[in-house]
């Protein structure tokens, strides 16, 4: 993916050179303590456990997705535009001082990469 922009490196912003991740998505910034709960919910299981094999997997969605497959959970089209769209509804009616510390420092490290991207500075 990178080499597609050789050379435009400043207009494109790769989470895993910010996070230190081969494989970095959204999903990971997040995590999967706020992710699962809401997938359980939309999928209406009781458990969707992430073992060893699936943690190796690389992003959390590889990993979600491989720990569906192993226990025979179908995940739906559309499925993480959904479970994103609840957690985003549920932050929305969620005091600041509840939000997870671990997500806003990642959150504050993504915006501070982004602004220097914009202006050049850092913050």
């Amino acid at each position: 993916m990178q080499s597609f922009y050789r050379g435009h490196e400043r207009a494109v912003l790769m989470l895993g050179d910010i996070f230190g991740q081969e494989e970095c998505e959204i999903e990971d910034l997040v995590g999967e303590k706020l992710i699962l709960p809401f997938l359980k919910e939309l999928l209406d299981v009781q458990e969707l456990l992430l073992n060893k094999p699936d943690r190796s997997k690389g992003s959390l969605v590889d990993q979600i997705k491989s720990a569906a497959k192993r226990q025979n959970i179908n995940l739906p089209d559309g499925w993480k535009a959904e479970v994103a769209r609840r957690i985003v509804t549920h932050w929305s009616t969620t005091e600041s001082d509840d939000m997870p510390r671990e997500v806003l420092d990642k959150a504050e490290k993504l915006f501070k990469e982004i602004r220097k991207r914009f202006d050049g500075t850092a913050p």
